[in-house]
């Protein structure tokens, strides 16, 4: 889990993007960045999801906080 990077994951990762192109169905990936998902918008994915509510919220805090306490 998480590892998205490893071997197995990138080779299913790119089976899928096969069968899928073959069967005429839309790509969709999921990242928990813009940085993430970046590559896969690139190679014609067009169902993105980048970032999660938790982080999202987390990242919306931080900032409201920095800005309360003059970082």
């Amino acid at each position: 889990m998480g590892q998205v990077t490893h071997p197995d994951v990138q080779a299913a990762i790119g089976r899928v993007t096969q069968v899928c192109r073959e069967a005429g169905v839309p790509l969709g990936i999921f990242g928990v960045t813009a940085k993430a998902v970046q590559p896969f918008i690139e190679q014609g994915y067009t169902l993105i999801v980048a970032g999660t509510d938790a982080l999202l919220l987390g990242a919306a805090a931080a900032e409201i906080f920095n800005q309360l306490s003059g970082r």
